[in-house]
């Protein structure tokens, strides 16, 4: 078989791709707390996100990278995120590694 890029490469390993499943997270916000105060939350625990507004865009991330801007909303009675802006391109050998890693969690 003939190694490098060629269209027909290109096109089979998209053919095999398509069908795996990889993590996609939609961040609203983070923020250090001690592992005490993990350790006593509670249902109905309030945790203060800092510098952080209900109205500001998300970070939607591919595994632990993140990759594009988004928004919060409703479709129907569904909770989702509509895309604002694409952070950078997925390299193919970075997506080889976040489906490795998808695969080591299974």
């Amino acid at each position: 078989m003939r190694r490098g890029t060629t269209t027909e490469n290109l096109s089979l390993l998209r053919d095999r791709l398509a069908g795996i499943e990889i993590a996609l997270v939609a961040e609203v916000g983070s923020i250090d707390i001690t592992m005490r105060d993990v350790l006593t939350l509670r249902t109905g625990d309030i945790i203060r996100l800092q510098n952080v507004r209900v109205s500001d865009p998300m970070m939607l991330k591919i595994g632990d990278r993140k990759k594009f801007v988004c928004r919060p909303g409703v479709v129907g009675n569904k909770i989702a995120v509509q895309v604002l802006k694409k952070l950078e391109d997925i390299e193919q050998a970075e997506f080889e590694e976040l489906i490795a890693d998808e695969g080591e969690e299974a």
